[in-house]
C-alpha cells in the first residue's frame, strides 16, 4: 500500500548487489545531482549506490573547480582517490561491510570539522515527513548530523524506495530538503511537495535497465 507501513525486509542487500541494480536510472539520478555542484563546494558524499553513481559522474564528467569531498563510503574513496581538483578527506570510523560505510563516534568528530555547502545521501526507505529509513540507528545517526551541518541536502533515491519503509529506523531532516528521483508518478509528487520537500525528476521516462529493481 502505498504509504503505509511495510514488514521489515529479512535481509539487507549488500552493496555489491545494489550497485548492480537499476544502473541506468542511478546514473540518470547523479547526472542531475552532480550538475547542481558549483566551485569550491564542500560536498559530502553518503554510502549507497546511487550516491557512488555520482562520484562516477564526478570521476568522468566535467567537474567544477576547487571541489572538496568528505565521505563515509569507501567505495567513493575507491572513485575518487587520486581525481584531479578534487580534495578528497575520509571520515574514518567502523567499518559496516554491508554498506561499505564509516560510522559511528570517530565518523561524527570528522564531520563537525566541516560545514558542508551541499550533502547528497542515500537511503532505503525516503518519506517526506519522516525523513530517510536505514538499517541501523548508527546511519540515521550520522545522516542527522551531516543534515544539520549542511546548507544543501539532496536525496539520491530511485523511485522505488519512495514511500517505502523496510526498517524502522529513521533520520529526521531539517527543512528544507530535495529528492532527486529517475521519474514519479503525480500522485507520489504530490505527497512530497505538500510535505514542503522538493522532488526532482532527472527523466521523463527511463526504460528499466537488465539489473532489475533498485535495492
Amino acid at each position: 500500500m502505498l504509504g503505509g507501513a511495510l514488514a521489515p525486509i529479512e535481509r539487507e542487500p549488500s552493496l555489491n548487489e545494489r550497485l548492480g541494480a537499476a544502473y541506468a536510472e542511478k546514473r540518470a539520478i547523479a547526472r542531475c545531482a552532480v550538475a547542481s555542484l558549483e566551485e569550491n563546494d564542500v560536498l559530502y558524499l553518503d554510502a549507497g549506490s546511487t550516491v557512488a553513481a555520482a562520484a562516477e559522474e564526478l570521476r568522468s564528467a566535467r567537474r567544477p573547480a576547487g571541489l572538496t569531498v568528505v565521505t563515509t563510503s569507501v567505495a567513493v574513496l575507491e572513485i575518487l582517490g587520486g581525481v584531479d581538483q578534487v580534495t578528497l578527506y575520509c571520515t574514518g570510523g567502523l567499518f559496516r561491510s554491508t554498506s561499505g560505510a564509516l560510522l559511528g563516534a570517530q565518523a561524527e568528530a570528522m564531520v563537525r570539522s566541516f560545514h558542508f555547502d551541499r550533502a547528497f545521501f542515500g537511503a532505503d526507505g525516503v518519506d517526506p515527513k519522516l525523513g530517510l529509513c536505514e538499517a541501523e540507528l548508527s546511519q540515521t545517526a550520522l545522516k542527522e548530523l551531516v543534515a544539520s551541518r549542511s546548507t544543501h541536502v539532496t536525496v539520491l533515491a530511485h523511485s522505488a524506495k519512495l514511500l517505502t519503509r523496510p526498517f524502522p529506523y529513521w533520520a529526521t531532516l531539517p527543512t528544507p530538503w530535495q529528492v532527486v528521483t529517475e521519474a514519479a508518478s503525480p500522485e507520489v509528487t504530490a505527497r512530497f511537495h505538500e510535505a514542503g520537500v522538493g522532488l526532482v525528476e532527472a527523466v521523463q521516462r527511463v526504460a528499466p535497465s537488465a539489473g532489475g529493481s533498485a535495492a
